[in-house]
Order: C-alpha cells, then structure tokens, then sequence
C-alpha cells in the first residue's frame, strides 16, 4: 500500500499507538486503485477459498489523533479521492465497500455481496449493511436503537443493524452490579425483526472478570429459553424482513 501511495501520510510518522497498541503507520485511504489491491488480496486469500461475506470492522477509518476530534478527521483523513479531508470527510467508508462490492461482482456476477460495515452513509446503499457500531450493554442504549434504526431506515439504509444485547461491559460504563441482568437484556432486545441479527457481544477480555452473559450456552434457563423461542420465531419472517428492506 505504501509503494504505491495508498497511506493516508499525516499517519506515519507518528509514534503514538492504537488501541491495540500498534503505530498509526499503515491507515490506508480509498482510491479505486487501492481498492483494486485491497480486494486482489481478499480474493487471493479468501474469496478463492469460499468465503463470501465481509465484515468489514472500523471503517470510519481509525485515525490519529486518538481520540478521535473533527479537526483531527479531517487533518490526517487526507488527502482522499474525491477531494480534502474537510471537504469530504466520510467518503472513506463508502469507496472502501465500493473496492470490495465491484470485486465480487466482477469475479462472481450472479452472487450478491454481503458487506456488513460499522461506518455508512447514503449514497449506494446496496452495498452495505451498516449497523449502530460497539453500544454498551445497557437499557439505555437498548431503548436508543430502536430510533436510531428507524431514522436510518427511512433514510435510505433499511437493511440496519445493531448488536442485540450490547457490545460492551466495562466497569467504567456499567457498575459490576448491573452484570447479572445481561441475560434478560440479551433476551429483550428485538432480535427476531431486526433486519440483520446481529449478535456482537464483547470478548471476555473485555471485562475485568468472568462475564455474566452464558445465555447461549444451551442451558434451560428463562433467557435463554426466550432467546431460542424468538430465533425460531425469526425464520418465519426473514424472507418478508428481507424483502421489505429490499
């Protein structure tokens, strides 16, 4: 990506570090040439072998500084494609999945692509599913969703998403208290109509000490008895779910 200028520059010459604790030396920006190269890699050691859909994580993209502000975004997002980082600010996201979508049509023309995509926005929307990105794991995020999926929806990107039960639990967000109520959060949340069920919890690194959220464990508890009732329950209106976001 480097040899062939495909790296946002206000990146690499930085020593600080992600939240994976690597250096912010190799963002890349969206091109069609680089998208080009991106999807020649996923063909190569993917697509070739049978896998077909795409979660295609952090596409805002992750940028210095950290955390992120706006006038950071548009400093070191840039240049792009289409213009300035100020002046086009979220385009990454949607020539990224365009690299990927046109790839798959071109090896594959009669399969459709699944693009599932923390970061979206209007324009082409058939090429990706976006969901809501890491909510915490609490009522009061629950009850956001339900607008926010709504709003996107009417927008123009009906085929939303959002973790079903949360994503994270760290102790800075919730107190340790709230833990043993994650299994009837899980369980309540609406995962039998959302367009895309999207179970995302947080891996148990994430928290301090062992997780509360064995839901799926196959045990014969209330939640996840409920859980399994609405699974069921979801498979006779998938193929209407589908179609009306279609």
């Amino acid at each position: 990506m480097n040899a062939h200028g495909f790296l946002y520059q206000p990146n690499s010459p930085s020593t600080s570090k992600d939240w994976i604790n690597q250096p912010y030396t190799s963002t890349t920006h969206s091109t069609p040439a680089r998208g080009k190269l991106f999807w020649s890699q996923i063909d190569t050691a993917l697509f070739s072998k049978g896998v077909d859909a795409w979660w295609m994580d952090a596409t805002e993209p992750d940028l210095m500084p950290s955390p992120p502000t706006l006038e950071g975004q548009q400093t070191h997002m840039n240049p792009t494609f289409l213009g300035t980082g100020s002046r086009m600010l979220n385009a990454y996201s949607l020539v990224n999945s365009e690299g990927v979508y046109t790839g798959q049509r071109q090896a594959a023309p009669n399969q459709r692509v699944f693009i599932l995509t923390r970061s979206a926005s209007r324009p082409a929307a058939h090429l990706r599913r976006p969901w809501s990105g890491d909510i915490t794991s609490t009522w009061t995020a629950m009850a956001k969703q339900i607008p926010a999926g709504l709003g996107a929806s009417i927008s123009g990107l009906p085929y939303w998403t959002m973790d079903t039960g949360g994503y994270t639990m760290q102790r800075q967000v919730q107190p340790a208290a709230h833990d043993a109520r994650q299994p009837g959060r899980v369980a309540r949340t609406e995962r039998a109509l959302v367009p895309v069920l999207h179970l995302h919890p947080a891996p148990p690194r994430a928290w301090r000490t062992p997780p509360a959220r064995d839901v799926d464990a196959g045990d014969d508890s209330p939640a996840f008895n409920a859980q399994l009732s609405f699974d069921r329950l979801r498979y006779g209106p998938l193929p209407y779910i589908y179609s009306l976001a279609g």
